[in-house]
């Protein structure tokens, strides 16, 4: 975990066996949840960095994990062509969705937390009743990355082929197309507030207006494939990078201002191969690709090992997803 203010190390969590694919932290802060090529899920305390429990399920690695709006779910997409929703504070399975007949690349909840949307290779977008297994709808994309807008009215897929849709989540009708560079993209996002859309692809970065599809910003690097996420209040954004075969990433992330794409600040520490904001946007979360996750305290700027007990270490503690 990172402090967003000072850039100091704060906490390195151990446990993964594999890379870490996705990491984010629970709605109220207190918990992070990771999952990993090791096909296991990893619930962690986020005040103390002890390990809460291991979710075990998926025969496959774990693409993707989602908490619900009210922290109570956490939803997993694998590998294996499968989507979990979990009980949050038991760990207990509560459903396993089937449906998609390849690769689940992405899973979100609906903000109200009734839906849940995954994207595949098989072509297909699925949007899910969270209570049974049971698919109201879907659309015809090879999606990279879905998601919800934040009011919940709109959905955001990434194809293969560079493009990016915004579809109607009550018809399923397709509200525009915008238009990337051709080679595949590592899945679009809303910002925050809804008011813009972005999406990573090889050297590049790309922002739009959600309302008129105007490009609003393009950053660019000399090479390896844009990855990065908003922070909670939309203001800052997080970029690391990896190479074009996916074999080395960046062992730093640069905080960008929003609006202006200008760099604030270069945090140093390991192989970076996912990254989350906490809610309230002082910490920073990244998943590496030898299996641990670094957490930076913005209040003490003091490192905790996994046991809970304080300790300072070296900030350079010893993979993500192809795009389609």
């Amino acid at each position: 975990m990172w402090d967003v203010a000072t850039g100091a190390e704060v906490m390195t969590l151990r446990g993964h066996k594999e890379y870490v694919s996705s990491v984010i932290f629970s709605p109220d802060g207190k918990r992070i949840v990771t999952s990993s090529k090791d096909s296991t899920i990893k619930v962690w305390d986020a005040a103390t960095g002890a390990e809460v429990m291991t979710l075990r399920g998926h025969s496959d690695r774990v693409q993707s994990v989602a908490f619900s709006p009210d922290g109570r779910q956490i939803v997993s997409a694998g590998r294996d062509g499968t989507i979990k929703v979990w009980d949050a504070q038991s760990g207990d399975e509560i459903i396993t969705l089937h449906g998609h007949e390849s690769i689940v690349y992405s899973v979100a909840f609906s903000p109200d937390g009734k839906r849940i949307i995954s994207g595949s290779n098989d072509k297909t977008i699925k949007v899910w009743d969270v209570t049974v297994d049971h698919e109201r709808m879907h659309f015809g994309d090879r999606a990279r990355g879905v998601s919800f807008s934040p009011d919940g009215k709109r959905i955001l897929s990434g194809s293969h082929d560079g493009t990016v849709t915004v579809w109607d989540r009550s018809s399923g009708v397709e509200l525009m197309t915008l238009h990337g560079s051709k080679g595949g993209n590592t899945g679009p996002s809303f910002s925050p507030d809804g008011k813009r859309i972005f999406l990573c692809q090889y050297k590049m970065m790309k922002v739009w207006d959600a309302a008129t599809g105007a490009e609003v910003m393009t950053l660019r690097r000399p090479e390896g494939w844009f990855l990065a996420t908003f922070g909670p209040n939309g203001r800052r954004i997080a970029c690391w990078s990896v190479d074009e075969e996916w074999d080395n990433f960046d062992d730093t992330i640069k905080l960008r201002d929003a609006a202006t794409g200008k760099e604030l600040m270069t945090l140093h520490g390991h192989k970076i191969t996912s990254i989350a904001f906490s809610p309230d946007g002082d910490r920073i979360v990244s998943g590496g690709d030898d299996g641990t996750l670094t957490v930076w305290d913005a209040k003490t700027g003091k490192t905790w090992s996994t046991s809970g007990r304080r300790r300072p270490i070296c900030p350079h503690p010893d993979r993500a997803i192809r795009p389609v």
